[in-house]
């Protein structure tokens, strides 16, 4: 007989889209509450927020190649630009920290991703599937 957690486990996976489109929902419904709740969880915990910025900023500095053209890294910031114009997120193909697999900050490497389709995504790639 399975465990509580595992029973929990399975039953999320099996609900896992509707829940997400539920939560979606929920957000969008209540923006500002949302925004509050943002707001006061930023404010108490700025020193982990700075911590978690400062280290994304240095896995993408490092993983960006020393070949990578000034044309390219423009080409880069124009991607983030538009994800900001659409409301999407900037997703690595692959990602800068995957299990099996380390991709690289290129122009190559990105996809712009609705947040719902990133969140769902996680940190995973193709290869990082157990099969």
């Amino acid at each position: 007989m399975a465990s509580s957690s595992e029973y929990n486990q399975k039953r999320y996976q099996e609900k896992r889209e509707h829940i997400l489109a539920i939560n979606t929902l929920y957000r969008q419904n209540n923006r500002e509450k949302m925004r509050a709740l943002t707001k006061d969880w930023a404010t108490r915990n700025k020193d982990r927020r700075a911590d978690k910025e400062a280290a994304r900023r240095a896995r993408k500095l490092h993983a960006t190649p020393a070949w990578v053209t000034q044309e390219e890294l423009e080409d880069i910031a124009n991607v983030y630009l538009e994800a900001q114009y659409f409301n999407h997120h900037v997703d690595h193909i692959i990602p800068l920290q995957g299990k099996f697999v380390c991709g690289l900050h290129v122009w190559d490497n990105l996809q712009l991703l609705s947040p719902v389709e990133n969140f769902m995504k996680h940190n995973k790639h193709l290869s990082d599937k157990e099969n």
